[in-house]
């Protein structure tokens, strides 16, 4: 790849960063790298696959992120990383292929080790494509190795495909060169896991196939058909891994349909190395009904749940997009999805390619001015309103990615969000990639719910699934515990043993002595707590990585003084890094006020007010009905909107739903209103 005399775009835009850290400019400004030639703009497709990663690191001075971006440009695949959550990028690498025709539509994994894996849709000429690995260490920078595996099967074609990792196994291997290492089935190595769509010849059917590799061999342990279409369909699938070791999948139908496939039980990936074979499942829908049809699913695990978003039509039936998303609990054993809600309540505004993280945070590209506007990449928190990424007027930014650190109760109630999307000037046909960080703090009232990897129901009549010993419950005005004549015992599973966490214990003594109990994590240290009668306590206790080197931690509740051990409150969180690196606290960004709509009383009657954050000004709102037709334009008064039913005309409008549509220069948002 030639390279221009002088300052490259990537230099200057590390410059820039470097400078922003040291002077406090804001770094949640959009930052673009045409770190390339060629086409870009469709770099970051599709939003299937994930192309940005973030891995902790707590190897350097100042604890922060490495963050991995993959991308394509033309016909070849590229990576970078930043080993400071984004302030500065080591420089791009070309990623080889075995076949001379060219590669497109990455899929990226990141280990914490430093590993990343990188699968690639390759051209075998003649219209004709397969699928190729490649795995080497970020650190220290050395060029990509080339592809060690690459798909021999008699097919006509390959669509996009998807990648998760599995947890490395028995003792850490260092080696990662392909067909190299130990043959030991405890060789360290994590396994892949890989589905992707194959157009067949013979017969001449579409087919999704899921295949699990290692680098210890240059073929898959084991692979199977998922699901056939007729020839030429897409299943766009999307795959996640929960340590422990599950799988899960989403994948689109030839009907419109999201259907979800996992595993009856576990599989270890040294089973699957023996010649085991994972028992599937029967396909469950994700979608359904109001939902289709549905296209673009993304899947993501995250603790004790597993999430997915997808595209669907509007709540009118429409073809416009909306993004919707629905949850799984991993304890629910008929793999019944709940909680659809609709993400992007844009019903006039196509809406689509979405991914997911965590299950807190959703992006997507919308068309923000109607069928022949731009697109901007969007992005809504939970809980939070909807804004704009991108925020470039004139350019389509578009299959954007994201990943995201979650608020903890130790550390403030902020959204660290990294975003990487593909970006065309609508005036010179530029092509760019753009990456964000942004920290997004809400304004929430009262005490927020921190979103947790492990959350357990307590003091119930069913015991929680969590735990494995207690000796009944008991209810008090103030909360409701589990009970232990001398010890309490809990299971905490799902813990990814690269990766730190904390646990939130919270006790109340409701007796009319002190409690004295003593928190253990298997033989780890014992942690003493003392409770004067009726008092609360809460304690976060880090768990020793020793306890969950089998992605299983215990929880020992033993009781010192008292008449029992007691618990009213048990969640667990990811313990991050203290994120001193990067950038862009909220606020520091033209444009970053999120509108917080009440509307009261809702439904309503004769008139309805709608409240706007204290100092909110320049707010502009019209009124639509369910065919998209404004009836009315509020105007703002004293930090409210007021609609009193009727329309521009004054005349009183039916009963029925309608929609507010609020917008400042900086932000926009959506809120239904329900006439009765």
């Amino acid at each position: 790849m030639s390279r221009r005399i002088g300052v490259s775009p990537l230099r200057l835009a590390t410059i820039v960063a470097v400078l922003a850290v040291c002077t406090g400019l804001s770094l949640g400004q959009n930052k673009a790298w045409p770190w390339s030639t060629g086409s870009l703009y469709e770099g970051t497709e599709p939003s299937q696959a994930r192309m940005l990663e973030i891995c902790p690191d707590v190897t350097g001075w100042i604890p922060t992120y490495t963050v991995h971006a993959t991308w394509r440009s033309s016909a070849s695949v590229y990576y970078d990383y930043s080993p400071n959550s984004g302030a500065s990028w080591v420089g791009e690498m070309l990623v080889p292929s075995q076949r001379p025709y060219g590669t497109l539509r990455p899929a990226l994994r990141a280990l914490p080790d430093d590993r990343v894996w990188l699968s690639k849709q390759n051209s075998w000429g003649g219209g004709n494509f397969g699928v190729e690995l490649a795995v080497q260490r970020a650190r220290p920078p050395q060029p990509w190795p080339g592809s060690w595996y690459f798909d021999t099967k008699d097919i006509a074609d390959m669509y996009p495909n998807a990648l998760a990792t599995t947890l490395s196994s028995g003792v850490s291997g260092d080696d990662i060169s392909p067909g190299g290492g130990s043959s030991s089935l405890t060789s360290g190595q994590p396994m892949i896991y890989l589905v992707t769509t194959r157009q067949s010849a013979s017969p001449p059917v579409s087919e999704l196939w899921f295949m699990a590799i290692d680098t210890l061999q240059g073929h898959p342990y084991y692979e199977c058909v998922l699901a056939t279409a007729p020839s030429g369909h897409d299943f766009q699938p999307s795959i996640s891994h929960t340590p422990g070791d599950y799988v899960h999948i989403a994948y689109r139908s030839e009907s419109g349909r999201i259907w979800y496939r996992t595993w009856s039980w576990l599989c270890r990936p040294d089973w699957i190395r023996q010649g085991a074979q994972p028992i599937w499942d029967n396909p469950y829908p994700i979608s359904s009904g109001f939902y289709e049809p549905a296209s673009e699913p993304s899947i993501d695990a995250y603790g004790d749940s597993v999430y997915c978003a997808w595209r669907g039509p509007n709540e009118f039936g429409q073809q416009i997009g909306e993004v919707y998303q629905a949850k799984r609990s991993l304890f629910n054993p008929t793999y019944y999805w709940e909680g659809h809600r609709n993400v992007s309540q844009s019903p006039y505004l196509e809406s689509g390619s979405p991914q997911g993280h965590t299950g807190t945070t959703v992006v997507w590209q919308e068309q923000v001015s109607g069928p022949q506007g731009a697109f901007e990449a969007m992005v809504r928190w939970t809980p939070g309103p909807i804004m704009q990424l991108s925020a470039s007027p004139g350019h389509d930014s578009r299959w954007p990615h994201v990943a995201v650190v979650n608020p903890v109760p130790w550390g403030g109630f902020q959204y660290k969000t990294y975003a990487l999307w593909s970006d065309k000037d609508r005036s010179s046909n530029a092509d760019s990639i753009r990456f964000r960080y942004y920290v997004y703090i809400p304004n929430l009232a009262g005490s927020p719910e921190y979103p947790s990897y492990l959350a357990a129901t307590l003091g119930t009549e069913e015991q929680s699934p969590y735990c494995r010993s207690r000796d009944g419950f008991r209810r008090y005005p103030e909360a409701s515990l589990d009970i232990g004549r001398t010890e309490l015992v809990y299971r905490l599973p799902y813990l990814d043993p690269r990766r730190d966490y904390k646990a939130e214990l919270v006790v109340f003594n409701g007796e009319r002595e002190p409690l004295a109990q003593d928190y253990s994590f298997g033989d780890r240290a014992v942690h003493p707590v003392e409770v004067r009668a009726g008092a609360w306590d809460t304690v976060y206790l880090t768990i020793p990585r020793e306890a969950y080197r089998t992605t299983e931690a215990t929880l020992t509740i033993t009781r010192r003084e008292g008449p029992h051990a007691a618990l009213a409150g048990l969640k667990v969180y990811e313990a991050h890094p203290l994120d001193a690196a990067g950038g862009g606290q909220q606020g520091q960004r033209s444009g970053a006020q999120a509108l917080a709509i009440r509307a009261e009383p809702n439904p309503f009657t004769d008139r309805c007010v709608i409240n706007l954050p204290a100092g909110m000004r320049g707010t502009r709102a019209t009124v639509h009905d369910v065919t998209g037709r404004q009836v009315r334009e509020l105007t703002e008064t004293r930090g409210a909107l007021v609609w009193d039913g009727r329309d521009s005309r004054g005349e009183c409008l039916p009963a029925g739903v309608y929609y507010c549509h609020l917008s400042t220069d900086a932000e926009r948002s959506w809120t239904k209103l329900v006439k009765r």
